[in-house]
């Protein structure tokens, strides 16, 4: 049994740990003065599998991300109330930094961001941090994440160019494998195909596809196809009640069957984005 005053284990730490539940929200309540924005209770999301959080624009998704990876909490213009409990352990408890949390929750972006160096360094910008690697053991790595996200034979001869100088599409599988050095149980991805052309959504699609089958995958997506091609668990954001916040129910099997073959019924069309 673990000693209650030893770090916590984390995902980076402990791969094999990935079983049961990785992400148990009791309580998720997000306000900015005048009003109350997220009402959330009772979520939990499985090790590996995939979750495609769907609402209106401005419902909350992307706060509801912030807020797991506990960016918005030096915000004054906000108020959090929490509780949440990653791999069983609370996310404010002192054996889990703010640091380590960000390392093993990774959060991918709707506009991919890539530091102006090259694409090896981005590469390793986050895990050169977290430990120490000889020079065999960093071109080993790049080119498992390259190959992962399937970009190995795009860029393996461009390493030391810019990252700058990728396409929108390599830069978004770029900082996806730059989160995946830090081997992380989560990944929060918001919107990472919207500025994407059809192709490269689909390689993104696939890569979500095959990485949920490691990791939880919570992802927020406008796409009604994209909610059919990568099937998973659907959790529907919206509000019965404006002065109570946003709250959260899941797409039982039938719904899911009306919704995803674009039978939409009144109600779902009002949540999705055309």
């Amino acid at each position: 049994m673990q000693n209650s005053n030893s770090p916590v284990k984390t995902c980076c730490l402990h791969p094999e740990g990935r079983i049961g539940t990785s992400l148990k929200i009791k309580r998720l309540i997000a306000s900015t003065l005048p009003k109350r924005v997220l009402n959330l209770s009772h979520l939990e999301f499985p090790a590996r599998s995939l979750t495609s959080i769907v609402g209106r624009s401005g419902i909350g998704k992307s706060t509801f991300l912030r807020v797991i990876n506990r960016l918005l909490e030096e915000d004054p213009q906000w108020t959090i109330e929490v509780d949440i409990e990653f791999l069983g352990t609370p996310i404010h408890s002192p054996k889990l930094s703010k640091e380590m949390l960000r390392k093993c929750i990774g959060l991918i972006l709707q506009e991919p961001c890539v530091f102006p160096f090259s694409v090896k360094r981005n590469l390793l910008f986050g895990i050169r941090s977290a430990q120490k690697l000889s020079k065999s053991e960093e071109s080993c790595l790049v080119e498992k994440l390259l190959q992962n996200v399937g970009l190995w034979d795009e860029v393996n001869n461009r390493l030391s160019e810019n990252a700058e100088h990728l396409s929108v599409g390599q830069k978004q599988r770029l900082c996806i494998a730059r989160s995946l050095a830090l081997n992380p149980e989560i990944l929060l991805m918001d919107e990472p195909t919207s500025s994407l052309d059809p192709d490269t959504t689909l390689k993104i699609e696939e890569l979500i596809q095959s990485l949920s089958k490691e990791r939880c995958i919570i992802l927020v997506t406008h796409d009604r196809e994209q909610i059919s091609r990568l099937k998973g668990r659907v959790l529907e954001f919206y509000r019965d009640n404006l002065s109570a916040g946003t709250i959260a129910r899941e797409w039982k099997e039938k719904t899911l069957k009306v919704n995803r073959t674009a039978e939409f019924t009144k109600e779902s069309q009002s949540f999705i984005s055309t």
